[in-house]
């Protein structure tokens, strides 16, 4: 083609060159609107991991959860930065917004924060102090990078668990899942109170029961439990109680208007 270029600026353009001109960004239009291999990838914006800054004293590892507090991102900026950035404290409830970190994260050094990605839903590797392996949730508790597994709680543990204490567990992040179960106290459950004002809930200890394929029941004296009691009566053992979740994601019992099977 270079033989057909014009020689001077009075000199046309050849029409040959014209119509390769004219194919070329036909070509170019057809490659971005059909997303032929040689157009930018394209991808979904990733929307299940923040950015997180740790602010906290604590060297944060593969696994901990931090608690979200304020967004960090300015507001002149925020559509043009993803993912957004959220400062991280230590959980204060068992009911704290938490993200899992996918990487491990320095202390914070003065008032500079280290960055890292967490994640706050889909599947993850967790850090979950597991109490029994039969449990198949956990829950953020106060004052603690880790999870504490239980009955109740955002995450749901996918691991098959063979032994207790602190390991990093697959789970799925997420509130979903949380079904109420059956219980029978193997102990009394005490009063729930008032103190300064304020609740404190009774507690006592319970066989979980489940249905069965017979539609008949069965306990595993292995699965106890303990829960806990809202109303100013205390529930006797050997009562059966349905539980659910409180706001802190603790087993709350109530007792079943119900005849107990023979």
């Amino acid at each position: 083609m270079s033989n057909q270029r014009p020689t001077s600026t009075n000199d046309k353009i050849p029409l040959a060159l014209w119509n390769d001109v004219i194919d070329m960004r036909n070509w170019w239009k057809r490659t971005f609107a059909f997303g032929a291999p040689t157009s930018p990838t394209q991808f979904t914006v990733p929307t299940s991991t923040i950015r997180i800054a740790n602010d906290t004293a604590t060297a944060l590892v593969r696994g901990n959860v931090l608690q979200l507090d304020e967004t960090l991102t300015g507001a002149d900026y925020w559509e043009a930065t993803w993912p957004p950035i959220l400062n991280g404290v230590a959980p204060t409830r068992g009911n704290a917004s938490i993200a899992v970190l996918n990487e491990p994260c320095p202390a914070k050094s003065g008032t500079n924060k280290a960055l890292a990605v967490a994640q706050r839903t889909g599947l993850a590797l967790v850090k979950v102090n597991v109490g029994a392996t039969w449990h198949r949730r956990a829950r953020p508790t106060a004052s603690s990078h880790i999870l504490t597994s239980g009955l109740f709680g955002p995450c749901e543990i996918l691991s098959e668990l063979t032994t207790t204490g602190e390991q990093l567990v697959l789970c799925s992040l997420g509130h979903s899942g949380n079904r109420g179960m059956f219980a029978k106290t193997t102990s009394a459950i005490t009063a729930g109170s008032l103190s300064s004002g304020r609740l404190v809930l009774g507690s006592g200890t319970a066989t979980i029961y489940d249905p069965y394929s017979t539609a008949t029941q069965y306990a595993d004296a292995s699965h106890t439990a303990t829960v806990y009691n809202m109303p100013g009566e205390a529930i006797p053992s050997g009562t059966f109680v349905s539980l659910t979740p409180t706001d802190d994601w603790l087993p709350l019992a109530e007792i079943e208007p119900c005849t107990a099977p023979a």
